[in-house]
């Protein structure tokens, strides 16, 4: 039906993971057919599904591009990961080049492998967070779970678990 509403699903078909994975596979497929644009969106979509997993796992909420300094931030924090800035910045140059296609292709080349080390440290700072249980509640300190960053308020703040406020 025209028009109609379309509702996401509950379970989505693949994992952020294996989603962030497809669409580096087919930023390098796009670059190398000379599709400058499509290559940096995928590239910037890797990064921000690569992003979420790591969000996810903490129940941070990540709903839009705003908040991905306020995550970056927050990750560089707990990990002390520098790096991480300048890779995530990257992916979001790659997203601006989706609209302006003026990057050329061996700069979007370098992005690519900054984009790719970016997603190996999202990796390993997940891994971490998993596996090292004292990491994870040292990092849980900094910022707990069930948190969202509260723009007005420039501040992190915790949510309930159904996703709203939590009542302070």
């Amino acid at each position: 039906m025209p028009g109609a509403m379309v509702y996401p699903t509950a379970n989505p078909i693949e994992s952020h993971a294996a989603h962030s994975e497809r669409l580096m596979r087919h930023a390098r497929r796009e670059l190398a057919q000379g599709d400058r644009a499509q290559a940096s969106e995928k590239m910037w979509g890797a990064f921000a599904h690569g992003l979420k997993v790591v969000a996810n796992e903490r129940f941070w909420e990540y709903q839009n591009h705003a908040q991905v300094n306020h995550l970056v931030m927050a990750l560089i924090r707990e990990s002390g990961e520098l790096e991480l800035q300048k890779e995530a910045r990257t992916a979001q140059t790659l997203h601006m080049n989706y609209y302006c296609d003026e990057l050329q292709p061996a700069q979007i080349e370098l992005d690519l492998r900054e984009v790719e080390r970016g997603l190996g440290r999202l990796h390993r700072i997940s891994q971490r967070y998993r596996d090292d249980a004292d990491y994870r509640a040292r990092a849980d300190e900094l910022l707990p779970p069930y948190s969202r960053y509260n723009f007005r308020e420039r501040r992190w703040e915790p949510l309930s678990v159904n996703g709203s406020p939590a009542d302070q």
